[in-house]
């Protein structure tokens, strides 16, 4: 059975050098890497996230997009998404926007 993950967990990068919705996303993967969000679990919708961690809807579903594209999420629902994989190393590394691509 899949738990949902609470937004409290997640730090966010402290860089301005990195976008917002990167900035989640790696915060996302972080905590996929360290265990406390678990491949299965259902991330919580857009519209929570984006009420708690006080972030624009269009920041948090680009941030979901990013990770679905990187096969990390897939979405569950219209509002959901379930991780499926665990990050690749080197996304966790990046502190600036070149090292995005």
């Amino acid at each position: 059975m899949s738990t949902s993950v609470v937004g409290p967990q997640l730090r966010l990068h402290p860089s301005r050098a990195v976008p917002l919705y990167y900035s989640l996303a790696l915060a996302i993967e972080e905590a996929i890497h360290e265990r406390r969000i678990g491949i299965d679990d259902t991330l919580e919708t857009v519209a929570v996230l984006h009420d708690r961690l006080n972030m624009a809807p269009g920041t948090v579903r680009r941030a979901f997009r990013h990770l679905e594209q990187r096969g990390i999420v897939e979405r569950n629902s219209r509002s959901t998404f379930k991780v499926v994989a665990p990050p690749t190393s080197g996304s966790l590394g990046a502190t600036t926007c070149k090292d995005l691509s």
